[in-house]
């Protein structure tokens, strides 16, 4: 893995923390999705999916957001 991949990854990580932490699901998400298309690219498929799929799971609602669009259409690829 590249240099520039691993920070990459630390820092999103290090901000889904940060948002869960405020309870920021929207921001959670939207990090969250990042990281699991950095982790596809590597061929880290089933993690980041699972990943993913269990941040979406978080919403109750039907809201449709850019966001949440995006993370839906990447876990219905199953890349």
């Amino acid at each position: 893995m590249l240099q520039c991949e691993a920070t990459g990854d630390n820092d999103f990580r290090q901000s889904i923390e940060i948002v869960e932490d405020q309870g920021a699901l929207f921001f959670e998400l939207h990090s969250t999705d990042e990281l699991a298309r950095s982790m596809i690219s590597r061929g880290e498929v089933f993690t980041a999916q699972d990943m993913l799929r269990a941040c979406v799971d978080r919403f109750k609602t039907a809201v449709e957001t850019p966001d949440l669009t995006l993370a839906n259409q990447l876990l219905r690829q199953g890349i």
